[in-house]
């Protein structure tokens, strides 16, 4: 068969709907789930080095540019090493396999397959329904071994010295014993045996490529004129591995057909190919998948998931404000600084979950057999309390803040690129409401960026906003004792329109100090109410962001209208929206609100992020468990021993301690169980404006109020 015929070896795998062809040209390759593969199939059933294909091609001695390749598929690494579910071909479980056109293979049990065959790309024809096609040279080469006496070459022991001369390792072996007969002192280094031990050694002892492979070499080299080539794996003296690339020709050797084999070291070679592989798929920064290769993952997955009828999650994740953490750091902090927030990540995840590289502060975690939302609030809320707190690198201190978007196939996009658009979409309205927040993708709640803009500036210019006020009850006294404060747009009540997405948004436009001279504004007419109807409230919450507080202008500002409207009774709930921040400005300018009579209350863990700030100067009252720890909270919820360590971490500390967002006698229950006391949330009654708090008040012993 001539080299430049058109004929090509093709190896078809599928799963579910996802299909794909491999034309197979190459020595070898490798097929698993690990990245560096040559053919990655990153599926549950598949090893992270599932199989492997090794190429070998058979030279005519009658007509050197007669050729022929086969492909034998063999389980596991070629260094021995086999998969966990092996590998079955047409039915039958194998260890290694001479393919044949048509044949089918298996790769760990019936949810990837794949089929082998040859094309002839002139003819379009495939040897596996047109047999004739297929024309061997070792019909040919049988035909002229029977019918004349060829010669070998002959080599006697007078030419050994010879191959002292040459740059490639050489063997001579006895076809029959498989005995080592001959190696040059080339071969003595490659496998760092002395000559010696080599002379005493079989074949079994220094190739490491399965015997079934090896046993048709030999049997091919017995009884054909025939030559071949392909790459293999030698076994050092020391057990370590060498890749080679190995020429067997036949040969007269002291009056015996015996096998001449030369030997090229390729193993750098193959080291830089598995980097080259490597880099192509991978983000040289973080050693991440890249998009290349995890759009090669999620085609892969939904194409399985297509048949099995599973839900699949797509998470962005955003660093924020990584671009100026960077910007702070040298190169190699940055980067070890980095790997180590990446492995704080993966720690989260399972392992049949992805995460890639996706942008310089976004990355893309995919979670297949998603059969509900608590596996993903699981590893979110995971990923939140390993990352979400201040690092200390070269004596500076970063606080890294995160936000996630999601979306589920298939019910947010029947494609690659509707996922990911949608879970970008979703992304962007999480970062809208609150830093360390998630949004599951809905179509009814994105809105644009540019229009949220719009709604919060015309609001803010035209006093459309109203405020409603969330009483917080001690569950044991039932006393009502303060309220937190919270701003909406009058007439718009969406959920995505938080009071966090309000502040985050008008921050954004430069316009913290009208919103919140406008809120303060409003708290004080309330005030003035409550009090003609002889209603005092010992305490008033706001929310304020900690960039804020940083802004040492705006903090004169704040405490001007807090004096001007003789507020006495403030406390404001600090939301953590920065990763880096000047911790000795915030403590100044806490103290100026301090003297004012201002109190301060920080939400989860954040108060952890203050622990260097001066007891003295500045101290935080209260602690609040947000309602996003609440949320769903079960007798069996991963969030109880995160709930207990803050209660815990609040008693420590000798701070109150208050549960958000309490909907359920359910909640409240494990909460009071774990220590908290005082609650606040629509169990005990909605959100109320001004005037329904003089109507809420009388009715302690608390009712809820519609």
């Amino acid at each position: 068969m001539n080299s430049n015929h058109p004929i090509r070896h093709i190896l078809a795998v599928e799963s579910g709907t996802w299909k794909k062809n491999f034309f197979l040209d190459k020595n070898t390759y490798s097929i698993g789930r690990n990245s560096t593969n040559s053919f990655i199939i990153n599926h549950r059933v598949i090893s992270r080095n599932h199989a492997s294909l090794i190429k070998v091609t058979y030279f005519s001695q009658k007509d050197s540019h007669q050729s022929e390749s086969i492909f034998w598929l063999v389980d596991g690494d070629l260094k021995g090493n086999r998969s966990t579910n092996g590998i079955y071909v047409n039915g039958k479980q194998c260890f290694s396999h001479l393919l044949k056109p048509g044949d089918i293979v298996f790769f760990g049990g019936i949810e990837v397959k794949a089929k082998y065959d040859i094309v002839n790309l002139e003819t379009k024809t495939f040897f596996s329904f047109n047999s004739q096609e297929q024309i061997s040279i070792f019909n040919e080469e049988m035909s002229e071994f029977e019918s004349t006496d060829l010669s070998l070459p002959v080599i006697e022991n007078k030419d050994l010295e010879k191959f002292e001369l040459i740059s490639e390792g050489i063997l001579i072996i006895d076809l029959d014993t498989q005995q080592v007969l001959m190696a040059n002192s080339t071969y003595s280094n490659i496998v760092d045996y002395p000559f010696s031990d080599i002379i005493s050694l079989k074949v079994e002892d220094l190739f490491v490529i399965h015997k079934d492979v090896i046993s048709h070499d030999f049997n091919v080299i017995k009884n054909y004129h025939i030559s071949s080539i392909r790459e293999s794996i030698h076994r050092k003296k020391d057990n370590s591995l060498v890749s080679v690339l190995v020429k067997y020709t036949p040969i007269i050797y002291n009056k015996k057909r015996c096998l001449f084999v030369s030997v090229q070291d390729i193993n750098e070679l193959k080291k830089i190919e598995d980097i080259i592989r490597f880099q192509t798929n991978h983000d040289p920064l973080t050693n991440l998948p890249n998009k290349r290769l995890f759009m090669e993952q999620l085609s892969l997955s939904l194409g399985h998931n297509h048949i099995k009828q599973e839900e699949l999650a797509i998470i962005k994740l955003r660093l924020n404000y990584w671009r100026e953490i960077s910007s702070f750091l040298n190169i190699d902090p940055e980067n070890k600084f980095l790997h180590n927030l990446i492995k704080q990540i993966k720690n989260t995840l399972s392992a049949g979950d992805t995460i890639a590289k996706w942008s310089d502060d976004e990355y893309i975690i995919m979670i297949e057999e998603a059969k509900n939302h608590d596996k993903i609030d699981r590893v979110i809320k995971n990923i939140l309390a390993n990352i979400n707190k201040v690092w200390t690198i070269e004596d500076k201190c970063f606080l890294i803040t995160l936000n996630f978007g999601i979306s589920i196939h298939p019910q947010d996009g029947k494609n690659i690129q509707e996922l990911l658009d949608n879970a970008s979409k979703a992304l962007r309205l999480s970062y809208i409401k609150s830093i360390n927040s998630y949004q599951y993708y809905n179509s009814e709640l994105i809105e644009p960026q540019k229009s949220l803009e719009n709604l919060v500036f015309q609001a803010i210019k035209a006093k459309s906003l109203s405020v409603k006020y969330d009483p917080i009850v001690n569950t044991q006294n039932q006393e009502f004792f303060n309220l937190n404060s919270r701003i909406s747009l009058k007439d718009n009540e969406e959920e995505a329109l938080t009071d966090i997405s309000i502040l985050t948004t008008a921050s954004s436009m430069g316009l913290t100090p009208n919103l919140i001279h406008w809120w303060l504004e409003s708290i004080n007419q309330d005030i003035k109410l409550w009090e003609e109807t002889g209603i005092i409230i010992p305490k008033i919450s706001v929310k304020i962001l900690l960039s804020s507080l940083g802004d040492s202008e705006f903090v004169k500002y704040l405490v001007e209208i807090i004096k001007e409207k003789n507020i006495i009774n403030l406390e404001l709930d600090i939301i953590c929206d920065r990763s880096i921040f000047d911790l000795k400005l915030i403590e100044e300018n806490l103290v100026k609100l301090n003297e004012i009579g201002v109190s301060f209350a920080l939400f989860d863990f954040d108060v952890t992020k203050f622990s260097d700030l001066d007891n003295n100067k500045v101290k935080f009252s209260t602690l609040k468990i947000s309602d996003s720890l609440t949320s769903n909270l079960e007798d069996n919820s991963p969030k109880r021993p995160l709930i207990y360590s803050i209660i815990s971490l609040a008693n420590a500390l000798n701070v109150k301690v208050i549960a958000e967002g309490i909907s359920t006698e359910t909640q409240r229950d494990i909460l009071v169980n774990l220590g908290c006391e005082e609650m606040q949330g629509i169990l005990f009654t909605p959100s109320l404006s001004a005037e329904k708090i003089i109507t809420f008040c009388p009715s302690l012993p608390f009712e809820v109020i519609s």
